[in-house]
C-alpha cells in the first residue's frame, strides 16, 4: 500500500513539476469579503510574482504580466469597498508595481511597458510603481504609466475625489504628479 502511494506521489510529482520549480511563476489571490473579481495572469515570465489580498467588498484587481522578467505586482485593498485596482505590466523587465486601497470607492491604473527583453528589448527596465490612497477616504482616482529605462513612481492620496497622474515616458524617470488630463 505504501508502496503504491510513493509511486503515486513521483508520478504527480514528475507531471507537475516540483515546488521548486513552479515558485518563480507565484501567483496568490485571498478574498474575505463578497462580490470581489479577481484575476491574475502571467505569460512568458522569469522570476514573476503577483499578490491580490481583498478583505472588503465588491472589490476589482486585476494584475496583468506578459514576457515579464524579474517582475512582481501587488495589489491590497484590505477593508474597503467598491475598488476597481488595475496592474498591467506588459513586455517589461525589472518591474514591480503596487496598489494599497483602504480607502473606498477608488480607481488605480499602473501600466509599466517595455518591448521585449533580451537580445530585441526596447526601454521597459528597472520600472518601479506605487499607489496608495490610504487613510480615510472615498473617491479617489490614480493613474501611473511608465514607459522605460529607470523610471519609478510613487502617488499618495487621501480625502475625498482626488485625482492624481504621474506618465512618464524613457530614461531616468523620476515621477510626476500633476491633475488629471489623461
Amino acid at each position: 500500500m505504501s508502496n503504491r502511494l510513493t509511486a503515486t506521489a513521483l508520478g504527480i510529482v514528475l507531471a507537475f513539476g516540483t515546488g521548486i520549480a513552479m515558485a518563480a511563476d507565484n501567483a496568490t489571490i485571498y478574498q474575505n469579503g463578497s462580490g470581489n473579481d479577481s484575476t491574475i495572469e502571467q505569460f512568458y515570465s522569469s522570476n514573476t510574482d503577483a499578490t491580490i489580498t481583498t478583505y472588503g467588498s465588491y472589490n476589482t484587481n486585476v494584475v496583468h504580466q506578459e514576457d515579464t522578467n524579474n517582475t512582481s505586482a501587488t495589489v491590497l485593498t484590505n477593508w474597503a469597498n467598491s475598488n476597481d485596482n488595475t496592474i498591467d505590466q506588459n513586455d517589461v523587465n525589472n518591474s514591480s508595481a503596487n496598489v494599497y486601497q483602504t480607502a473606498s470607492g477608488g480607481k488605480t491604473y499602473i501600466s509599466q511597458s517595455g518591448s521585449g527583453y533580451g537580445w530585441f528589448s526596447t526601454p521597459g527596465d528597472n520600472l518601479v510603481a506605487s499607489i496608495s490612497q490610504t487613510g480615510w477616504g472615498w473617491g479617489n482616482d490614480a493613474t501611473i504609466k511608465q514607459t522605460g529605462n529607470n523610471d519609478n513612481g510613487t502617488l499618495n492620496q487621501s480625502g475625498v475625489d482626488n485625482t492624481g497622474v504621474i506618465l512618464q515616458n524613457g530614461s531616468n524617470g523620476g515621477g510626476w504628479y500633476g491633475p488629471s488630463t489623461w
